[in-house]
């Protein structure tokens, strides 16, 4: 989060959250950390039910998109800091 203040970039979720709530950094990464455990719930509520809105080959590549961003994003900043994952690049 740190070099993209010094970039310039947008403000981060977690910034936006700061701002809005008047809370720390560590608050808004809990918080961030508590909604997306809540979401990832949801989704998994949603496959499981039998009686679901939409067809599961519908939701199959919404699961799939959201477990690449939660792969890239959630230790950090995978996208700016692509060298740790070097080691996962494909054959």
């Amino acid at each position: 989060m740190k070099v993209e203040q010094e970039r310039g970039d947008a403000p981060s979720g977690v910034q936006c959250y700061m701002r809005e709530h008047g809370v720390s950094e560590e608050e808004a990464c809990g918080k961030i950390r508590e909604m997306v455990d809540i979401a990832w719930k949801d989704i998994n509520e949603e496959l499981q039910n039998p009686n679901r809105l939409f067809p599961l080959p519908l939701l199959l590549p919404t699961l799939n998109l959201s477990r690449m961003m939660e792969g890239i994003y959630g230790h950090g900043d995978g996208y700016t800091n692509y060298q740790r994952y070097h080691h996962l690049s494909a054959c």
